[in-house]
């Protein structure tokens, strides 16, 4: 089964229409998806960046079920390692591809089936900057959440006191001294992708200028 989320049906009924004769196809909404039973293998076809980032569960179902998952529409290749690690991406198509593209992949896949145990590739955080460590990644992903020492610790179950240790290299080694500073240079270097909107920018601000 091909499961295809959007986020608006009325602009996902194309693809339905193009994969409907090769693929048996399942158009829903993220509310939707949900609520369904997946079954481990099945292809995902995630709507990105309409998609919202920040759907834990979502990720948590796409890992966890090893689904072979497709992301559509993404703008960058800087996305790619989120991708990759959070939703267990293995294929990508640009914003700019065309719709007959996702119908060469799924028929290069062979099956509406995959093996399981391939369908997660290893995340490598070299692909995204050489001058972070994956923990340095770690730590500057989950800042840029809005997230405290206290609860980076928890999410990468680690001591607070190690997260305060790589937060403080990491300021170091970037010449930045505070939370705003290193979010704007990841939002600079294309380093940290999901959450940098205007909105949460202005919340990390002024959680900054609070301590």
């Amino acid at each position: 089964m091909v499961r295809i989320v959007v986020e608006n049906k009325l602009f996902g009924g194309h693809l339905l229409e193009l994969l409907k004769p090769k693929h048996q196809v399942q158009l829903l909404t993220v509310e939707e998806f949900h609520l369904t039973t997946v079954e481990a293998g099945d292809v995902v076809v995630c709507e990105i960046p309409e998609l919202a980032w920040c759907d834990y569960k979502l990720a948590k179902e796409l890992v966890e079920l090893l689904q072979v998952v497709i992301a559509l529409g993404f703008q960058s290749s800087v996305h790619i390692p989120v991708l990759q690690r959070d939703f267990g991406v293995r294929y990508f198509i640009t914003e700019n591809a065309g719709p007959e593209d996702l119908l060469l992949i799924l028929n290069s896949i062979g099956s509406d089936r995959y093996k399981a145990e391939e369908s997660i590739p290893t995340f490598d955080h070299s692909s995204i900057n050489t001058q972070l460590s994956q923990a340095e990644y770690d730590v500057l992903y989950w800042l840029c959440r809005d997230s405290s020492s206290k609860q980076i610790a928890h999410f990468l179950g680690k001591s607070q006191r190690t997260v305060e240790n790589i937060r403080y290299k990491l300021s170091k080694k970037l010449d930045v001294h505070s939370t705003v500073g290193l979010v704007k240079w990841a939002y600079d270097n294309k380093v940290v992708f999901p959450v940098l909107e205007d909105d949460f920018y202005e919340i990390t601000l002024q959680n900054d200028n609070k301590e």
